[in-house]
């Protein structure tokens, strides 16, 4: 009887053990709960020609606690990134046009209450107070996730008449609704949301009206290496400390040295720069008589991006640009809108170069090198060819830089093609017969080339002139 009462009683906490357990998974699921189509883009298969929505996201069950984020974080999500400058940039356009019913439905509940705007007032408030003219440029921008409500910080620069202004704004997104809201905020306050200093949550609705919908505005591969591109031509035509700060650390060190160099280079490329900015073209209302304005496009040599790539390596992205001058522009992403910057293959050997490099064949390597040397040829950047002559060579045949500098520019053409020839592998050297055409048209002489070029350690090379 004994045994069968501790039975009982053994069976009663057993029972007691596994209703607790069962309790605590309960509540652990319910304060997990899961929701399905939250707007989380994958941005790894994204069609470049379709415009995904909310409901094209990629998401599944996840749990709300993991996606949550605490502190404000840099965004490097482009769809997103791209999303919130245009919607920025849609409200400014409003704001310019006067528009004060579409202003008042943007701008956040608690900026419009605590500075006393109406919709009677909304225009003359945000006009007094925050930069509006220009086109609107998302430099730098911090999402503090959140899976129903995001909160964005946004750094970005308004340019006119070559002015640029720094502006900065809060964007409040309501995931439910599909809506957004502004908030124009000063630098001090950016940088205490950016840091941590400063922490807030959003949980206010936000209504839907006609103008705060907020869509993704997905950009393809060609749009995004076009932003990259246009965005130096236009600093380096109007704003050159910009583009020169853009430049890559050891990049800039090794080519240019000082900031007076990189200016010269600049004036030395300001004929192509012209002729690469679209904002640089001008107006028929600019001319006396359309047959005027006629002429001007007829004889406008207008180039522009004619190729681009972008690949990966260790996780780094690079977008590689080529003009129509055949000149090439290589930004190595950190995120989105930032980015370092290098103007030439030779300069430094960039990681496609190396893997190409390291398996080409004696004559592939010599190619590579001579593309090198006639890319320097036609930037003008005789040093780099100066630096790459043989030394004994370079002391008893060309002389000195200034020497070899008026040979060069002399004897070649303003822009050179080159047709590969004949190759010669010797044992220590090999000789490469070129054929060099004008490759502006201009001229159809053709120039007939030797190059002797010495292999070295890793992609080191030196070579002579025949």
């Amino acid at each position: 009887m004994k045994n069968i009462k501790k039975t009982l009683i053994l069976l009663i906490i057993l029972v007691l053990i596994i209703s607790a357990i069962m309790i605590a998974i309960a509540m652990k699921q319910s304060k997990g709960e899961t929701r399905k189509g939250i707007a989380i883009v994958n941005t790894n298969r994204q069609d470049e020609n379709h415009e995904i929505s909310e409901d094209d996201a990629d998401v599944g069950d996840v749990p709300l606690e993991i996606i949550v984020a605490k502190e404000a974080q840099i965004l490097k999500d482009k769809p997103r990134f791209f999303s919130v400058e245009k919607m920025i940039n849609t409200y400014l356009e409003y704001v310019n046009a006067g528009n004060s019913i579409a202003i008042y439905s943007i701008l956040d509940n608690s900026y419009i209450n605590n500075n006393g705007i109406s919709v009677q007032n909304v225009l003359d408030v945000i006009r007094q107070t925050t930069y509006y003219i220009g086109k609107y440029q998302a430099k730098e921008m911090y999402i503090k996730d959140d899976t129903y409500k995001p909160i964005y910080y946004i750094y970005g620069t308004l340019e006119e008449n070559l002015k640029k202004s720094p502006v900065y704004f809060t964007m409040y997104q309501d995931n439910d609704n599909m809506t957004f809201a502004l908030k124009p905020i000063s630098q001090e306050e950016y940088l205490l949301c950016t840091s941590g200093s400063k922490k807030e949550t959003y949980k206010e609705e936000i209504k839907l009206t006609d103008y705060n919908r907020y869509t993704l505005n997905v950009l393809n591969n060609e749009q995004i290496a076009q932003k990259y591109f246009e965005n130096y031509i236009n600093d380096a035509r109007y704003y050159p400390q910009d583009a020169y700060n853009s430049l890559d650390e050891r990049y800039k060190n090794l080519r240019f040295g000082s900031y007076e160099n990189f200016t010269a280079y600049l004036t030395q490329k300001a004929t192509e720069l012209e002729a690469l900015d679209y904002k640089a073209v001008k107006n028929a209302n600019q001319f006396q008589s359309q047959e005027e304005y006629q002429n001007y496009i007829k004889n406008s040599d207008r180039k522009r991006m004619e190729k681009y790539y972008i690949y990966t390596v260790d996780e780094t992205e690079y977008c590689i640009c080529v003009d129509g001058y055949e000149n090439y522009y290589i930004f190595k992403i950190i995120d989105v809108m930032n980015y370092k910057l290098i103007l030439d293959t030779y300069t430094i050997d960039l990681p496609d170069f190396l893997e190409k490099y390291k398996d080409a064949s004696i004559e592939d390597k010599v190619i590579l090198n001579i593309k090198k040397i006639f890319e320097a040829l036609n930037n003008k950047d005789y040093n780099y060819v100066y630096n790459k002559l043989e030394p004994t060579y370079r002391e008893n045949t060309v002389g000195t830089y200034e020497n070899f500098a008026t040979i060069m520019s002399k004897n070649l053409y303003e822009k050179n093609s080159i047709e590969y020839e004949t190759f010669t592998k010797g044992e220590n050297s090999h000789k490469y017969t070129l054929t060099i055409t004008d490759a502006t048209g201009k001229n159809q002489a053709k120039i007939q080339m030797n190059i002797t070029m010495m292999l070295g350690e890793n992609t080191d090379y030196t070579i002579k002139f025949e």
